[in-house]
C-alpha cells in the first residue's frame, strides 16, 4: 500500500496543524547555506493552472512559448526554477540564470499549461525576502508581441525552515525503547524523551560519556545510551550476550571482573585459565594468549580524519575500537612504573601506544610523563584508556611516514618489555605507509628483539583489493533526475550526496604519482538538441582534472549540484565520454593505474547506438566503460528496461560485468560499496580477477588479436574490441555479416567470426562443420537456418523454426503454410480442416492463424527518401486494423515473432488495432519483417470474411490492405509418412499399428479449446511442443480388465468414454487407501486426492483476467485464457466438492468441501473515462457465477467463460467487489475459509483497486438484503454495555454498538477457528478467550495457550494472562471522576464518565482475581491475585461550602454489590460498575468542582481493612482537570503513607497532556518517589495502561512488581 510521506510540505501553517509534525527553523548562521526549498519542499506556484482556464484560444491550439519571470527579488546563483512535467509534457526549458528568465515550449496549449503546473520554485539562500513571479504567453524568445491572454502573476513568500516529524513522542514504553534515540522516562507530562546520548555531536565526545556509546548498527549512526545498563532485571540481562550481571546490575561483559572459576564458566564468552596455583577469567578467544607486550602503532594520517562506513572520523572511530579492545583482554594488571620488573611472567598482557604521522615537528608521538602509561607499556587499564584519550586529542593530522614510530618501538621494547614475554608490533593505516626504505636500523633492533610485527589496513575491507584507480564518473543531468526517486526529494542530488558519503571511505590516491588508491573526476551530460557535458574547472575544486584529494572532490559535487542541467528530453552521453577520454589521457592519470568510466544514469540514453567511436577510443588506451542505472522505485517498470537497455549498449563487454540496474537506495550497497568486490559484476573486472576477455589492446599483432573472437584489427595497426560485441540479441548479431559477427549460445554474446564461412567450404567441409548446412542440389555450402542451441531462441526466429529437442534441436517448421492453396503446392503438406461437428463456438480457436501478407518483402518504395537498411527512430510505428467484420472479443491481431525483432506488439480490442513499435528506432527491414508475421485469429463461429489495412509511419511511408476468411482448417505435415516402426514410434504423432504407421488419436486437433472438449483427448505440454493427446486411461476404454490393472486407472460405466484418470471422489474406504494418490477422510467417510487432503471447509472465489494480451501463446499453450480455464476445469475435477447446488446459497450446512465461484476481470479505457468491468455467468450456465459444490453446475460456468472472452484491459477492482458481494449473499458465517484466487497475465490498470469490503459496520448483507446487525439499535455507550453480547466499538468513526467478538461463531468447530475465542460454558457456547477459564489445576492446557501464564503462588494456583503473571497479591482502590466534565464527549465515547466505566469492567475481566466475595474478611496471603474496591467523587460550589462528596454501593440496598467494600468476585465488581454507571454524582451540575477529600478518606478507611500480609495495597486516582480542595489533602496522604499504600494518578485528557491535572496529581495525591505515578492518559489508552500494572519496565508497575515475583 502506497502512503504519503508524512510532514512534507512547505507551509509553516499546514506543518503546525499536524500532531505528528514540528516547524524547525532554519538558523542563518550555519555552516553551509540551508537549502530552504529542496523539492520535497518545492513551492509549486502555478499548481492550479490548467488549460481551462485560459479563455482566448483552445486547449490543443499550438503557441509559441510561455515566459516565466521573477517580477521581483531574484537572486542570481541563488534562485532557480525546475519543472517536474516538462519532460511528460515534451516541453522544452531555457533558463537564463543572471536574468531568471525561464522560456518554455513551444508546444500546444495544454503541454504549456501542464509544464507551467509542474514548475516549481527552489533556493538555496537563507534571505527571506519575498519573491514575485509571472508567466505569460509570448510569440517570441524575449516575449515580445505578448498574446492579451490570461497572465499570471505570483508571490513566492520564503520561510526559513522545514517541517519534520517530532521525535520520541511515542505514550508506549516499548515503542519508545526500541527507538535507540529515545528515552522513556515515564509518569509525567513526557513519557517518552530524547536520549541524553543523542545531544553528542561527535563519536569522540560520545565515548567520553561511560554512559553512552557509538551506534552504527543502523544507517542512522549516532550516540545512545549503553544497552547493558539499561536493563534492570538479571533476566533480561542474561539474554543479552553482551551483558552480564554483576554486584545486582547489568554491565557490559567483562569477563576479568569475575574472580570464582565456577561463575567465570557460566559466563557464554568467558574462559577459565590456570595460572599456577591460581587463575583468572577471560575472554574465551584470549583464552590461548601467551604472556605478551604489545605495541599499537596508531597512523595519524590526515586522510583518518575522513568518515569511514558510519563512522564520522575514522582516527576516532580506531581509538574507540581499542578501547573496546583494551576493556576486554587479559590485562596484568600492573602500572607502567613496573617495566622490565614485570612479574606476571606467566600470563596477561601489557600495551603501549605509539602515534605516527609526517609532520615536521612530529613523526610519532607517545603520552608524557603522568598521563596515562607515560608512553611506556601497562597492564593497567585505567592508564591505557588515558593514553586513548590523549592520542584522541592529540591527532597529528599529517602524513603516513612511519620511520620515527617504527624508531620508538624498538627503544620502547628494549627498555620497558620483560624477558619471557612474547613481543609484539601491530600497525595499523588507512593508507600506504611511507619511509620504511629509512627504517632499516629499526626493522633490524626489533628483528634482534624477536618482535613479531603484524600490520592490517583500516581501509574498508570491501575495498582492500581495489587496484591504482584512475575513475571518470559521468552524472545524467537530464530532467529525469529532478523527480523524486524513492525518499530522496530530487534525484539528481540524492545522486551527488551518496557519492559524496562513498567517498569518505573509498580508498583515494595521495598524489597524481602515488601507487595505490583512486583519482575521481566527475562529468555531468545531458541532452536536448545535441549532447551536453560540462565539468568544474574552477581553482578551488579539481580543475578538470581526476582528483584524489577529498575536498576537491566535495567542492565539485558542490559544483554539480548547483549546476543541475534539468533538460528536457532523453539524455545524450557523446560528449561526456569524449570528456572521459580527454581526462584518462590526460597527464594526471597514472601509467599503471586501471582506468574506469562509470555512467550513472536515471533515464534513457538516446544516442546510445551512436558513440561507438568513443567507446572504441576509450579502449583503445585501456579503459573499461560501466554503467549505473538508478530506478526511482523499487520495482522496474517497462521505461526502466527500455532506458536500462540504451545503457548496456554503451558499458564495455562482457555487459552483464558492466552494467547494474538499482534502486536509488540501493545505489551505495548495490554498486558503490562493492566496487572492487570480485564477487561482484564490476569487481570482476575492476579486482582483475580472472576476466572473462583480455583487454584487445594487449594484443600487439594482428594475428594475436584476430584470434580472439571479440577483437577486430583496425587500421592495421591497433587490435580494438569487435563492433559484434554491441549486438545484444541473436538475431541482430547473426543479421550483421558486415562484421563478420555470430551469436556464442554458450557466453549469450555476439562475437567477431573467426573460422572460414560456410559459404566458403567445400561440401565435404560443409558437412563436418557445425552451423552449416549443404545446399539442396548439394552444390554449396551455407548457413544452417534455425541454428539454436536453446528453445526460447529457436522459437523467436523469423524463419519459423520450431524446437523438436534431442539431437535434431531446432529446425525449420515445416508446413507453415497460411493458405490452401500454398499448402497444397507443398507434397509434404495437407490442408486439414479441424473441428468437431456440434462445438459450435468452440470450432474456432487459435488454429485458425492467419497470415495477411505472408508474402510481404521490403522493398526501396516501402518508405520514402528511405532504404530496408535505413533506421527510423522510435516514434515511428506500423499499425494494423481490422477495418470490416472485426468480431470484439473473439477476433484477435498478433504478432508471433515480433519481440525477437526488438519490436513492442500492442493489441487494442476496442479499435481493432495493433501497434507496432520500438523503443530505440529500427530499420526499415525489421518493420517488413514484422508484417509479414501478423496473423489473425478468432473464436467466433461466424465466417464473415474480414478486410483489413495498415499504414507505416502514419501513412507517410506505405499503406496496404488485405482480407483473410474464417477458415477452421490449418497445414500439417503429413504426419506418420514411415515405413519403419522405430521412426514412427519417434514421433510423438505417430503409432505403429502391425505393418503400418498412423497418427494418433486427437493429435489432429491444434486447439486446445476443442481439445479440451473431447471427452478423450486432453492438451499436453510434455512434448517439445504443446499438443492435443489421447488420455492415457482412454486408451483402453474397450477393456475394463485392462483398464483396472492400470495405475492411474478406473472404469466408471456412467462415462462415454468409460477408462478414466483416477477420480478419489467415487472411491470407497479400502480402494482409496490402497491408491497413493488418494487420502480418506475418516471424519467425513470421504475418500479425496492427496493434494487435498488438509484442506478446511472453503468458499473459493477465483478472478481471472479476460484481457485482450491474454489471448495470445502462452508457452506451449496457444491462448493463455483458454489455457488458465482448462487448468481451473481440471482442479475442479479434482477439488473435493461439497455437492450442494448454487441455490443453496448462504443456508449451505456442509461442514467440509469446496464451494467455486467463477468471475472473469477485464474493462476498458477511453479518451476520459476508465471502465472496469466483469463477467460471470448467468444462472442458465451452470451456477450463474455463484458459490457452488456440483461440478456440473461449475464446467457450466467454465464453458460459458470459454465462449465469452472479454479481450479487454485488466481492471480487477470490480471483481474484488464483487467477490465481497458474493461472500455477503453465499457464503454463511460458520468458521469456514474464504478465499479469493486473482490470476492475471500482467500489471493490473486499476490506478488503486477499490476496497471491497464492507463499509457500514452495523450492516451486513443477509438473505439478499441489507440488514441491521443485533446491537446496532442502542445509540449509547451506556445501553449498549447492558447487553452481555454487546460492545461500544471505538475502531470505527463514528463509534457504535457492535455485537461482541466470538458472538457470531456457530458451533464449537467455528469458535475454535476463530482467533481470541473459545468453547466454554454450560450451556456451551462461543466465548472471548480468558485465561482464568482454563482452570486452576491444569498447567499444561493453560501453558499450552501462548497468552496464557500458570502462577503457582504460595497459597494457590491459578492461570491467567502473560501480562499479568508477575503480579504480587494486591488491593485496589480505585477514585473515580464522577464530576460534571465526565458527561461530555471523550474521543469517540459520547459521555465519559460511561466510556470510563466499561474501560474497567474490561480490564477486570481478565484480572487475576481472587474470587473472594466481599464478606470474606480474612483473604488468604501471597496468592498473587487481586480484589478491588470502586469510589467516586465529585463536588460543586452549590453544594454545602466545601462538600467533597463520594459514594459507594450500599451493599444493604443494591444487593449483589460489593456495598462499598474490596472484592475479588468479578460479580461483585460488575454490579458496582453499573451501579456507579447509573448513578453519576454531578453530571450536569453547572459550577462543578473537583474535590478528592472524602474520596482519599474512604480509601485509607478501605485499605486499613486490608490484612497487613505483604499484599500491596494499591490507590489509583481517575480525574479529568485540576483539582480543587488540593490543600485539605495531608491528613488523608499521612493515613496512606501509614499503610505503606501506592498512590498513582492519572489524568483523563480528550486529546493531547492535561498538564494542570498531571501537576496537582504529582504534587498533592501521588507517593513517594513521585518519579512516573502521575501521567496523562485518554480513555482510548487507558486500557493499555492499567493492562500494564504488573510489568516491571511500566512507570507504574516497577513500583508493584517484586523482582523475585517477576
Amino acid at each position: 500500500m502506497c502512503y504519503k510521506t508524512p510532514c512534507v510540505t512547505a507551509k509553516k501553517t499546514v506543518c503546525e496543524e499536524d500532531a505528528a509534525c514540528v516547524w524547525s527553523s532554519y538558523s542563518p548562521s550555519a555552516a553551509t547555506a540551508a537549502l530552504v526549498y529542496e523539492m520535497s519542499t518545492a513551492i509549486f506556484p502555478f499548481e492550479n493552472v490548467t488549460c481551462f482556464t485560459i479563455g482566448c484560444f483552445t486547449c490543443d491550439a499550438p503557441q509559441p512559448g510561455i515566459r516565466v519571470e521573477f517580477v521581483k527579488g531574484y537572486l542570481p546563483e541563488k534562485d532557480s526554477l525546475a519543472c517536474a512535467t516538462c519532460s511528460a509534457a515534451n516541453v522544452s526549458l531555457n533558463f537564463n540564470k543572471e536574468t531568471g528568465v525561464l522560456q518554455m515550449g513551444p508546444a500546444t496549449s495544454r503541454s504549456l499549461l501542464t509544464a507551467l503546473a509542474g514548475l516549481s520554485f527552489i533556493t538555496q539562500t537563507d534571505d527571506a525576502s519575498k519573491r514575485t513571479l509571472s508567466w505569460r504567453f509570448g510569440t517570441t524568445a524575449d516575449g515580445s508581441d505578448a498574446t492579451t491572454c490570461t497572465t499570471g502573476p505570483h508571490t513566492v513568500d520564503l520561510v526559513m525552515g522545514h517541517c519534520a516529524l517530532l521525535r520520541c513522542e511515542y505514550t508506549d514504553a516499548s515503542k519508545c525503547t526500541d527507538d535507540a534515540a529515545c528515552l522513556w522516562v515515564g509518569g509525567n507530562m513526557d513519557p517518552c524523551t530524547v536520549a541524553p546520548c543523542v545531544e553528542y555531536p561527535s563519536e569522540k565526545s560520545c565515548n567520553r560519556d561511560e554512559a553512552c556509546e557509538y551506534s552504527v548498527d543502523s544507517a542512522d549512526a549516532g550516540c545512545v545510551l549503553r544497552r547493558c545498563p539499561l536493563l534492570e532485571t538479571e533476566r533480561e540481562c542474561l539474554v543479552e550476550d553482551v551483558c552480564m550481571w554483576n554486584a545486582g546490575a547489568c554491565v557490559d561483559k567483562d569477563c576479568s571482573i569475575v574472580d570464582e572459576r565456577c561463575a567465570c564458566e557460566q559466563e557464554k564468552t568467558c574462559a577459565w585459565v590456570a595460572l599456577g596455583s591460581q587463575g583468572r577469567c577471560v575472554g574465551e578467544e584470549f583464552g590461548t594468549c601467551p604472556a605478551m607486550d604489545i605495541t599499537v602503532l596508531l597512523s595519524g594520517s590526515v586522510s583518518l580524519s575522513g568518515a569511514f562506513a558510519r563512522h564520522p572520523k575514522g582516527f576516532y572511530a580506531i581509538i574507540e575500537t581499542l578501547r573496546d579492545w583494551v576493556t576486554a583482554l587479559p590485562l596484568t594488571s600492573e602500572g607502567s612504573a613496573v617495566g622490565k620488573q614485570s612479574t606476571a611472567a606467566n600470563g596477561g598482557m601489557r600495551l603501549a601506544f605509539i602515534q605516527f604521522s609526517g609532520t615536521p615537528a612530529k613523526n610519532a608521538i607517545q603520552t608524557p610523563a603522568g598521563v596515562g602509561a607515560s608512553g611506556s607499556f601497562s597492564g593497567k587499564r585505567s592508564e591505557l584508556t588515558g593514553d586513548l584519550i590523549w592520542h584522541e586529542d592529540n591527532f597529528l593530522q599529517g602524513g603516513n611516514i612511519v620511520t620515527t614510530g617504527l624508531g620508538r618501538a624498538a627503544d620502547l621494547f628494549s627498555a620497558d618489555s620483560a624477558a619471557g614475554r612474547k613481543r609484539v608490533l601491530i600497525v595499523l593505516s588507512d593508507t600506504k605507509i611511507e619511509g620504511v626504505e629509512g627504517s632499516a636500523d629499526a626493522i633490524a633492533a626489533l628483528r634482534s628483539l624477536n618482535v613479531e610485527v603484524f600490520g592490517c589496513s583500516c581501509t574498508e575491507v570491501q575495498y582492500g583489493s581495489c587496484p591504482t584507480l584512475d575513475i571518470v564518473v559521468l552524472f545524467d543531468g537530464s530532467s529525469a533526475l529532478s523527480q523524486s526517486f524513492g525518499k530522496h526529494p530530487q534525484a539528481f542530488v540524492g545522486i551527488l550526496e551518496i557519492f559524496r558519503d562513498w567517498l569518505r571511505e573509498f580508498p583515494l590516491a595521495a598524489g597524481s604519482s602515488a601507487t595505490g588508491g583512486a583519482q575521481v573526476l566527475f562529468v555531468q551530460f545531458a541532452g536536448g538538441a545535441s549532447a551536453q557535458a560540462k565539468v568544474n574547472t574552477e581553482s578551488s575544486g579539481a580543475q578538470g582534472q581526476p582528483s584524489g584529494v577529498l575536498s576537491e572532490l566535495n567542492t565539485d559535487l558542490t559544483w554539480h549540484e548547483n549546476e543541475f542541467y534539468g533538460s528536457a528530453g532523453p539524455s545524450k552521453v557523446e560528449k561526456a565520454l569524449e570528456e572521459a577520454l580527454a581526462a584518462l589521457s590526460g597527464s594526471q592519470t597514472r601509467t599503471a593505474s586501471k582506468k574506469v568510466v562509470l555512467i550513472v544514469a536515471g533515464g534513457e540514453i538516446s544516442d546510445a547506438s551512436e558513440v561507438a567511436s568513443q567507446r572504441s577510443a576509450l579502449e583503445k588506451i585501456g579503459a573499461s566503460i560501466f554503467g549505473v542505472f538508478v530506478r526511482r522505485f523499487e520495482t522496474e517498470t517497462d521505461a526502466d528496461k527500455t532506458a536500462l537497455k540504451s545503457l548496456t549498449n554503451t558499458v564495455s563487454v562482457p555487459k552483464d560485468v558492466h552494467v547494474t540496474s538499482v534502486d536509488i537506495s540501493s545505489l551505495y550497497s548495490g554498486a558503490l560499496h562493492t566496487f572492487c568486490d570480485a564477487n561482484t559484476g564490476f569487481g570482476q573486472d575492476i579486482a582483475d580477477v580472472s576476466p572473462t576477455h583480455n583487454p584487445c589492446t594487449v594484443y600487439l599483432e594482428r594475428s594475436t588479436c584476430l584470434e580472439d573472437s571479440f577483437c577486430s584489427w583496425l587500421d592495421e595497426s591497433t587490435c580494438v574490441t569487435t563492433p559484434c560485441v554491441h549486438h545484444t540479441d541473436e538475431l541482430t548479431c547473426n543479421a550483421d555479416d558486415t562484421n563478420a559477427c555470430k551469436y556464442n549460445q554458450t557466453m549469450a554474446e555476439c562475437e567477431r567470426r573467426v573460422v572460414k564461412p560456410c559459404l566458403e567450404r567445400t561440401a565435404a567441409e560443409c558437412l563436418e562443420t557445425d552451423g552449416c548446412a549443404v545446399s539442396d542440389d548439394g552444390l554449396t555450402c551455407g548457413e544452417k537456418t534455425c541454428y539454436h542451441g536453446s528453445e526460447q531462441s529457436c522459437r523467436s526466429d523469423v524463419n519459423d523454426c520450431v524446437w523438436v529437442g534431442g539431437p535434431l534441436g531446432c529446425e525449420k517448421r515445416k508446413c507453415s503454410h497460411k493458405t490452401e492453396e500454398a499448402c497444397s503446392a507443398n507434397a509434404t503438406c495437407s490442408w486439414v480442416v479441424a473441428g468437431v461437428a456440434g462445438e459450435g463456438a468452440a470450432t474456432f480457436a487459435k488454429f485458425t492463424e492467419v497470415g495477411l501478407f505472408p508474402d510481404h518483402q521490403c522493398t526501396a518504395s516501402l518508405c520514402a527518401d528511405a532504404s530496408c537498411s535505413t533506421v527510423l527512430p522510435s516514434t515511428e510505428s506500423l499499425v494494423v486494423k481490422i477495418t470490416e467484420g472485426y468480431q470484439q472479443g473473439k477476433d484477435t491481431l498478433f504478432c508471433r515473432l515480433c519481440l525477437s525483432l526488438g519490436i513492442q506488439a500492442s493489441w487494442d480490442a476496442p479499435s481493432s488495432t495493433l501497434s507496432l513499435s520500438t523503443v530505440n528506432g529500427l530499420a526499415v527491414l525489421s518493420y517488413s519483417q514484422a508484417l509479414a508475421n501478423v496473423s489473425f485469429s478468432t473464436v467466433s463461429d461466424d465466417d464473415t470474411v474480414r478486410d483489413f489495412a495498415w499504414s507505416f509511419v502514419g501513412d507517410k511511408c506505405a499503406t496496404g490492405k488485405g482480407s483473410a476468411e474464417v477458415v477452421a482448417a490449418s497445414c500439417q505435415v503429413k504426419r506418420c509418412q514411415y515405413d519403419a516402426q522405430p521412426l514412427c514410434n519417434s514421433d510423438p504423432y505417430c503409432q505403429w499399428n502391425v505393418t503400418t504407421c498412423s497418427q494418433k488419436l486427437c493429435t489432429h486437433i491444434n486447439s486446445e479449446l476443442t481439445c479440451g472438449r473431447q471427452e478423450e483427448c486432453h492438451w499436453s505440454v510434455d512434448s517439445s511442443e504443446g499438443m492435443c493427446m489421447q488420455r492415457a486411461c482412454a486408451k483402453f476404454k474397450d477393456s475394463m480388465d485392462m483398464c483396472k490393472s492400470n495405475s492411474g486407472c478406473m472404469w466408471d460405466d456412467t462415462k462415454t468414454v468409460k477408462c478414466i484418470e483416477t477420480d478419489c471422489k467415487v472411491m470407497e474406504s479400502c480402494r482409496c487407501q490402497q491408491d497413493s494418490d488418494c487420502f480418506w477422510r475418516a471424519s467425513e467417510g470421504a475418500c479425496v486426492a492427496v493434494d487435498f487432503a488438509l484442506c478446511p471447509l472453503m468458499d473459493v472465489v477465483f478472478a481471472f483476467s479476460g484481457a485482450s494480451a491474454f489471448g495470445v501463446p502462452y508457452g506451449k499453450h496457444p491462448h493463455g485464457f483458454y489455457a488458465v480455464v482448462e487448468m481451473l476445469r481440471d482442479w475442479v475435477g479434482q477439488a473435493p466438492l461439497t455437492t450442494e447446488k448454487a441455490s443453496i446459497g448462504a443456508q449451505s450446512v456442509e461442514t467440509s468441501g469446496v464451494r467455486v465461484a467463477l468471475i472473469q476481470f477485464a474493462g476498458k479505457r477511453t479518451a476520459n473515462l476508465v471502465v472496469g468491468s466483469v463477467a460471470t455467468a448467468p444462472g442458465s450456465s451452470g451456477a450463474g457465477g455463484q458459490l457452488s459444490g456440483d461440478l456440473g453446475e461449475v464446467a457450466g460456468d467454465l464453458n460459458w467463460h470459454e465462449a465469452n472472452y472479454k479481450g479487454q484491459d485488466r481492471f480487477v477492482s470490480r471483481a474484488l467487489t464483487t467477490a465481497a458481494m458474493t461472500f455477503n449473499m453465499d457464503s454463511p458465517k460458520d468458521g469456514r475459509k474464504k478465499v479469493v484466487i486473482v490470476i492475471a497475465d500482467g500489471a493490473l490498470d486499476d490506478e488503486s483497486v477499490a476496497d471491497a469490503r464492507a463499509s457500514d459496520p452495523q450492516c451486513e448483507w443477509l438473505n439478499g438484503e441489507c440488514a441491521v446487525l443485533p446491537c446496532a439499535g442502542y445509540a449509547n455507550e451506556k445501553c449498549c454495555d447492558q447487553f452481555d453480547d454487546c460492545q461500544w466499538d471505538v475502531r470505527t468513526s463514528p463509534a457504535v454498538c457492535a455485537v461482541r467478538p466470538c458472538v457470531t461463531a456457530a458451533g464449537k468447530d467455528a469458535c475454535d477457528a476463530e482467533s481470541g475465542c473459545m468453547w466454554f460454558g454450560a450451556p456451551e457456547k462461543c466465548v472471548e478467550k480468558s485465561c482464568d477459564l482454563l482452570g486452576t489445576d491444569d498447567k499444561c492446557a493453560c501453558n499450552a495457550d501462548t497468552d496464557c501464564y500458570f502462577v503457582s503462588a504460595a497459597t494457590g494456583a491459578h492461570c491467567t494472562l502473560q501480562q499479568y503473571g508477575s503480579c504480587p497479591t494486591m488491593d485496589i482502590v480505585m477514585l473515580l471522576d464522577g464530576g460534571a466534565s465526565m458527561s461530555t464527549v471523550f474521543g469517540r465515547h459520547p459521555v465519559g464518565f460511561y466510556g470510563l466505566i466499561e474501560i474497567i469492567r474490561q480490564w477486570a475481566k481478565h484480572l487475576p482475581l481472587s474470587k473472594d466475595t466481599a464478606d470474606v474478611t480474612a483473604p488468604l496471603a501471597d496468592t498473587q491475585t487481586t480484589r478491588l474496591s470502586f469510589v467516586q467523587f465529585a463536588g460543586s460550589s452549590e453544594w454545602d461550602a466545601g462538600d467533597s462528596r463520594q459514594i459507594l454501593t450500599p451493599g444493604i440496598t443494591d444487593p449483589g454489590t460489593s456495598g462499598g467494600r474490596l472484592t475479588g468476585s468479578l460479580s461483585e465488581i460488575n454490579t458496582d460498575l453499573t451501579f456507579h454507571s447509573d448513578n453519576p454524582l454531578a453530571q450536569g451540575s453547572g459550577k462543578a468542582k473537583k474535590y478528592l477529600s472524602a474520596a482519599l478518606d474512604k480509601a485509607g478507611k478501605m485499605l486499613g481493612t486490608s490484612p497487613v500480609d505483604g499484599r500491596k495495597k494499591v490507590v489509583i486516582v481517575l480525574v479529568n482537570g485540576e483539582l480543587d480542595d488540593a490543600s485539605e489533602y495531608r491528613g488523608y496522604k499521612t493515613v496512606l503513607n501509614a499503610l505503606q499504600a501506592e498512590v498513582f494518578g492519572a489524568a483523563l485528557s480528550r486529546a493531547g497532556t492535561d498538564a494542570g491535572a498531571v501537576s496537582d496529581l504529582n504534587n498533592y495525591v501521588v507517593s513517594e518517589p513521585k518519579e512516573g505515578r502521575a501521567r496523562s492518559v485518554t480513555l482510548d489508552t487507558l486500557g493499555e495502561v492499567l493492562s500494564s500494572l504488573c510489568d516491571p519496565m511500566d512507570a507504574w508497575g516497577q513500583y508493584l512488581v517484586d523482582e523475585s515475583t517477576s
